[in-house]
Order: structure tokens, then C-alpha cells, then sequence
């Protein structure tokens, strides 16, 4: 058998026509293709669960909407005329039931830290149901806003969030610390918000706006609370650790939801949703970054890239604001 000068035991096949060494194609060297690692695949199904959290969320309500467009019903109205409604019980069941499994998958696989903001792109279905279910133009700013919230969305999920979150997080020495400072954060937040509906006028909407914007944060950390919990109790069932982090997560969860739609409708009913929009998407993005960081211990590799992209990402949803209505 022929083999190569300088590669002992690879065989080669002469061309009569052709001259040169012509290495066996079972021998030829190619290209590595390496495949994703499980880390990578984890991401990639945490930031879809997450996207298609917040998309069926918004598919929610533009079921509401439609049906309220179509009843002639104000949105104020009494709630056993909605649920009576099939359509508006589709719309809330999208937002409970079937929302929460890719909710809670979503926050899992890739933390609060990155799935709080990311849960931002629901908005852009929503603009689009609201065009092409509604039947609603969209303007000049808020096409703006549309580009701008897509550049933020690449630019959060290349920023290089890591750290996986498990129920270890809560033994740690500097949880509880941590755990106290960030509770102030909360108190000194509904203070304000406290003493801003107190005050009336424009600064009541600033209020509420702080109220719901924190409550939906909750939601959001909460999530990994449960998260972390259930996973803690699919190795150990009888975990305690595992039953109260899971418990008081739901809890979070049913109030934070709760309060948020109160504290929701009562913003939206004062003012219009321009007023409203910076500060609340501004805390429901920020305050989940902090507790991923702060107490769960996740570290962003590329600030530069999270911060600016969080930034476009507040204003774009401010631009968007009349969806959010």
C-alpha cells in the first residue's frame, strides 16, 4: 500500500492525470465541528422558554382586549361579566396556566438575572397582535421603539450572564445578610411609593407605578425561589429547605401578581401609561438583576454590553408604552 512521506500509514490514491498527492477522502482532514456543550444547549432552551413565556403572555392579553373591543364591556367592569366570556377566560388562562410551566422552566434554566429582561420581548407580540388582531397602527416612535428593543434584547443575551442557582445559594454565609439588606431596598421602594400616592396628583401615578413595578418584580424573583425549591425536592423529597423555598416562592408568585394587576389598573386609570411606564419597567428590571447578583450569586461577564442594553431596553419599553395599557 502507498502511503504519505510525511504521514506513515495514510494511503493515497495517484490520478493518472493528476500528479499530485491525493489523500484517501477517508483520511482527509477536515474541520473539528464541535458540538454544543450542555451548558450552551441549557441557554439556549432557558432564553427560548423564556421568549415564549412572555409571548403567550402577551397573546393573553390581546385576547382580552379583543374580546373587551368586541363586547362593548369597560375594562373596569365587574369581573363576573369577563367571566362569562370564553375568550376572556382563554386570555387569562394563556397568562396563568399555560404561561407559568415556560415561566418557571425559563428562570431555572438561566436565572432571573437575564430572564426578568428578556421577558421584556413579550411586548413586541403584543405589538404585533395589537396590528394585526387589532387592527392598530403603529407609529413612527414606536417603530423606533420596536428596533430598539430588539438591538437590547441580542444585546442582554450576549452580554455573558453565568452562574447556575440551586438551593445551595441559601446556606451560604453572606445569604442572610444579603437577604436583609435587599428586603430594605423593598421597604424603602413602597415608602416611597407610599408617601408619593399621599401626595397626589402627578406623583400618585408615580406611586402606583412604583407599587406595581415592584410587585412584578417579586414575581419574578420569587420564580427562582420555586425554581430552585422543586429542584431541590426532585433529588430530596422530604428537603426541608426545598418545601419552604418552594412555598413561600408560590406565595410570592399568586401575590405579586395579585397586587400587580390592583396597582396596575388603578396607575393606567389616573394617568396615561406614558407616565407610568419609565418607573415601573425600570424597577421590574432592575430590582430581579440586583437579587440575581446580590443573593443568588450570578456574575454578568460583559457589563458594558448588560448595562447599555438594559438602558435601551427601558427606553424602548417607554416608547412602546401605549401597548401597555
Amino acid at each position: 500500500m502507498n502511503t504519505l512521506p510525511f504521514f506513515p500509514g495514510v494511503p493515497f490514491i495517484p490520478h493518472p492525470k493528476d500528479k499530485r498527492i491525493q489523500i484517501h477522502p477517508r483520511h482527509a482532514l477536515v474541520p473539528h465541528e464541535r458540538e454544543p456543550s450542555m451548558a450552551e444547549l441549557e441557554f439556549a432552551a432557558g432564553v427560548a422558554c423564556t421568549l415564549a413565556a412572555a409571548a403567550i403572555n402577551s397573546i393573553g392579553i390581546v385576547l382580552q382586549k379583543l374580546d373587551i373591543n368586541r363586547s362593548g364591556l369597560k375594562e373596569d367592569s365587574s369581573i363576573m361579566l369577563f367571566l362569562k366570556r370564553p375568550v376572556w377566560v382563554t386570555g387569562i388562562l394563556f397568562q396563568t396556566i399555560i404561561l407559568f410551566p415556560f415561566f418557571f422552566l425559563g428562570i431555572a434554566l438561566i436565572g432571573v438575572t437575564l430572564a426578568q429582561p428578556l421577558a421584556t420581548a413579550g411586548l413586541l407580540v403584543f405589538v404585533a397582535g395589537s396590528v394585526l388582531v387589532l387592527k392598530e397602527k403603529v407609529s413612527r416612535r414606536e417603530w423606533t421603539g420596536v428596533w430598539l428593543m430588539i438591538a437590547a434584547l441580542f444585546m442582554v443575551s450576549a452580554s455573558g450572564v453565568v452562574g447556575d442557582i440551586t438551593i445551595t445559594v441559601l446556606f451560604r454565609e453572606s445569604f442572610l445578610a444579603n437577604s436583609i439588606v435587599f428586603t430594605g431596598i423593598l421597604f424603602g421602594l413602597v415608602c416611597i411609593g407610599v408617601l408619593a400616592v399621599k401626595k397626589r396628583g402627578k406623583w400618585e401615578v408615580q406611586g402606583y407605578g412604583i407599587f406595581f413595578g415592584v410587585s412584578y418584580a417579586i414575581v419574578s424573583i420569587a420564580g427562582q425561589f420555586v425554581t430552585i425549591g422543586f429542584d431541590a425536592l426532585l433529588g430530596n423529597g422530604a428537603d426541608p429547605a426545598g418545601w419552604v423555598s418552594t412555598m413561600l416562592g408560590i406565595a410570592g408568585v399568586v401575590l405579586g401578581t395579585i397586587f400587580g394587576i390592583i396597582f396596575t389598573q388603578k396607575a393606567f386609570h389616573k394617568s396615561q401609561a406614558i407616565n407610568v411606564v419609565p418607573i415601573s419597567n425600570s424597577i421590574i428590571n432592575v430590582l430581579p438583576i440586583i437579587a440575581g447578583t446580590y443573593l443568588f450569586g450570578q456574575a454578568i461577564v460583559f457589563l458594558f454590553i448588560f448595562i447599555p442594553g438594559i438602558v435601551l431596553l427601558i427606553a424602548s419599553a417607554t416608547l412602546l408604552s401605549r401597548f401597555q395599557k
